[in-house]
């Protein structure tokens, strides 16, 4: 996906929800998956962020920071909780606030 972010276009289309990791959003993992996490928001590629903590001590939840790295309160609102509740609760999934056009897609 870092390569090609769009390559995830085509199993969205046929209903894919792809998540995003906590720690690429909030620039933890680095540059370059930071990047790439932006680049699918910013295609509509990306449905919710989940924390990548499997146990404590492995790796921080990062969730808020996430939420604020995406520069939008509706729209780390959604991916944060409105997406993943209607997962859970197996309804359709609310609309998308618009990306904040404070990020550029190439060249951060």
């Amino acid at each position: 996906m870092q390569e090609d972010p769009a390559r995830l276009e085509r199993l969205v289309e046929l209903g894919a929800v792809p998540q995003l990791t906590a720690a690429a959003v909030d620039g933890r993992m680095g540059k370059r998956q930071e990047k790439c996490a932006f680049a699918l928001l910013e295609l509509g590629l990306a449905f919710l962020v989940a924390s990548d903590a499997h146990a404590p001590g492995v790796r921080e939840a990062g969730l808020s920071a996430a939420r604020r790295a995406v520069g939008d309160e509706a729209l780390g609102r959604w991916l944060t909780e409105e997406v993943p509740a209607a997962l859970l609760a197996g309804a359709e999934l609310p609309e998308r606030p618009a990306m904040p056009r404070r990020r550029r897609l190439f060249g951060r």
